[in-house]
């Protein structure tokens, strides 16, 4: 029972490590501010944000809104999903039954990560295309 608890806390350690790992800083461009100045305002990254924003649909913003707040709630439901067939895994204690259903969980989660992404990937080629 032991080494189903160190084994559970580790696999937990893993998976929340690379979130505290990160110590360093970064810094980005902020580009809007960048493009105001008449010094940079007439570089091809300026360029493109005027046509971006020339360009820009009310419903294509929403729907860009939506698909991101829907792939956010997937991701968590996914990963509280996943770490809960993973803790499955690791109390079933050797039985059959109980192995083969949390794995085919984990699969599944895993297929169903792969279906959004793709999804995502589908929906966004369309939006840009419009």
């Amino acid at each position: 029972m032991i080494k189903h608890w160190i084994l559970f806390i580790s696999i937990l350690t893993t998976l929340l490590a690379p979130g505290f790992a990160v110590t360093g800083t970064a810094s980005a461009v902020d580009v809007f501010q960048t493009c105001t100045s008449p010094k940079q305002s007439s570089t091809s990254v300026c360029n493109d944000v005027k046509t971006q924003s020339a360009n820009s649909n009310p419903i294509i913003s929403v729907m860009r809104v939506i698909l991101n707040i829907l792939s956010f709630i997937a991701g968590v439901a996914a990963v509280i999903i996943l770490i809960i067939n993973a803790f499955r895994l690791v109390v079933s204690g050797g039985d059959t039954n109980g192995v083969k259903s949390a794995r085919s969980g984990i699969i599944y989660v895993l297929v169903g990560i792969a279906v959004v992404l793709l999804a995502q990937t589908v929906v966004i080629f369309v939006l840009d295309r419009l």
